[in-house]
């Protein structure tokens, strides 16, 4: 299978309307989990008047965006022209664009224009995402007259409420609220702002929420290396880091004063062989806990920090496996056997993956030590 064949449409970033499209070369972006998305690619310049007033407005920060699709309505990336850079040796421009996510964190949310009033809402036991909603309303309502693009959210609820203030004078931007919304240890979402083409043919934004997580296992998605073949092309960082390694956990709860504190510890089998250096590792748990979950929190955290297998990145290409069946937060399995690796994990997330269409490629991040540590969500206001 060949590279991807993609165009880039240009929008009004406010109006949505089309503005033309793009011949861009060398594009390239990074997806990230809880992160933004960047878009780089270069735009040859021609010697005609017309065109490069043309590219002038296309390419103009802040006034015009880019979507990546492959021509079925499909984007696989959309966000507004931050960044232009001119080479006059090679007759170029380097366009670099964010993603409408990225964009959440360049909006405030609440104070008046006008600088005599802070416009704030007070949430009280209200579902997360009616006020996640309601938050995001409000964004688009202050800023409709001042360049906000249509903002939409799916409506369906989680089943966890809060209580939360919006209040306008801590100026926080809208991303910042979805975030510290969705961090709650105990039923809370990821986030993602993905454009569509509605049924007028230009493109809106949608709030998409992931509770707990965006992505999930993908059947059939298997990451390969072995010296009988696979389809990973080149393991580019494999890091084994036994700095946060605790061979004796304690766990420590709360109590009214140092007498009565309650703890639990769990140590590994080796140390008692004197196999390994011992290290140890303190941590405290919010509530009133006993000591046999206390001792069952060490464990689980001890066995957490007993893998020494962090971050991976590898190269595949864009059709095996195909790239549009698979994002970043999804899950997959991952094998790798070498001369000195041995690795064959089910479930791991992937973190990134930096899409090169020219070249066929997608270099994948992943997380090899996934795992949630038991904290205890202790709710109250944020």
């Amino acid at each position: 299978m060949s590279a991807p064949v993609l165009q880039y449409p240009v929008h009004h970033p406010v109006r949505r309307t089309r503005m033309g499209m793009l011949d861009i070369r060398d594009a390239k972006w990074t997806e990230v989990v809880n992160g933004g998305t960047t878009f780089t690619g270069k735009v040859t310049v021609p010697d005609n008047s017309v065109v490069i007033e043309n590219i002038r407005s296309m390419t103009t920060p802040y006034a015009a965006a880019i979507y990546a699709t492959p021509g079925d309505g499909h984007i696989s990336f959309g966000g507004p022209v931050v960044n232009r850079e001119w080479d006059s040796d090679s007759n170029s421009l380097t366009v670099t664009a964010i993603d409408w996510k990225s964009w959440f964190y360049r909006i405030v949310v609440g104070p008046s224009v006008y600088g005599n009033s802070a416009l704030s809402q007070t949430f009280t036991n209200v579902e997360q995402l009616t006020i996640a909603k309601a938050i995001i309303d409000k964004a688009y309502l202050e800023g409709i007259n001042y360049g906000t693009p249509i903002i939409e959210t799916a409506n369906y609820t989680t089943g966890f409420n809060r209580d939360y203030i919006q209040a306008g004078v801590d100026f926080k931007t809208l991303g910042a609220h979805l975030d510290t919304l969705g961090g709650y240890a105990n039923g809370g979402f990821e986030w993602e702002v993905e454009p569509y083409y509605a049924s007028d043919s230009y493109p809106r934004l949608r709030v998409q929420f992931y509770l707990p997580q965006r992505g999930g296992v993908v059947p059939g998605l298997v990451f390969l290396k072995t010296p009988d073949g696979g389809n990973i092309l080149r393991i580019e960082d494999m890091e084994e880091d036994a700095s946060g390694v605790a061979r004796r956990v304690w766990a420590v709860g709360e109590g009214p004063n140092a007498e009565s504190t309650p703890w639990g510890s769990d140590s590994d089998p080796d140390l008692g062989l004197r196999n390994v250096l011992r290290t140890d590792q303190v941590t405290t748990y919010s509530g009133a806990l006993t000591t046999p979950q206390l001792a069952s929190y060490a464990r689980a955290e001890r066995l957490y920090r007993s893998n020494v297998l962090g971050g991976m990145s590898f190269l595949v290409r864009l059709d095996n496996p195909d790239w549009m069946t698979y994002g970043k937060g999804d899950r997959c399995r991952i094998v790798v056997r070498d001369r000195f690796l041995n690795i064959d994990q089910k479930n791991v997330r992937i973190l990134s993956r930096e899409i090169d269409p020219d070249n066929n490629t997608a270099k994948i991040t992943v997380n090899l030590n996934d795992v949630v540590l038991p904290e205890v969500d202790s709710g109250g206001s944020v």
